[in-house]
């Protein structure tokens, strides 16, 4: 009966030590969960920052090809404005010369003329 009363106590004994085990088991697998949780948390949030500086990049380089496309016109008007204004002197100049070469061709009619009359 002894016997039988110290394999009891033995085995009381062990129940005791694996529940202590076992809370600190438990105990230890909540702390993973927890640890594992803040790391998801963090890498969601790493996701979410790395979205956001994405979008902010894209948001800069919509801006960057609008400002392109704002000089490029600029630069475009530019060129047809000094373009316009080359034909414009060109066209003057050339007025300028028919009418210099029809003045001189009705000089040299008038001396011709007054040749003829003189």
């Amino acid at each position: 009966m002894e016997r039988l009363d110290e394999e009891r106590e033995d085995r009381k004994k062990q129940l005791k030590e694996l529940k202590t085990e076992f809370e600190k088991i438990e105990r230890k697998n909540a702390e993973l969960e927890r640890k594992i949780e803040k790391i998801e948390a963090e890498n969601q949030a790493g996701r979410s920052a790395s979205n956001i500086k994405w979008n902010e990049m894209e948001k800069k380089i919509e801006n960057s090809e609008k400002k392109m496309e704002k000089e490029t016109a600029n630069i475009k008007k530019g060129l047809k404005e000094m373009k316009e204004k080359l034909i414009a002197e060109v066209v003057e100049e050339n007025d300028a010369r028919t009418s210099i070469s029809t003045s001189i061709s009705r000089m040299g009619e008038g001396a011709r003329i007054a040749e003829i009359e003189g």
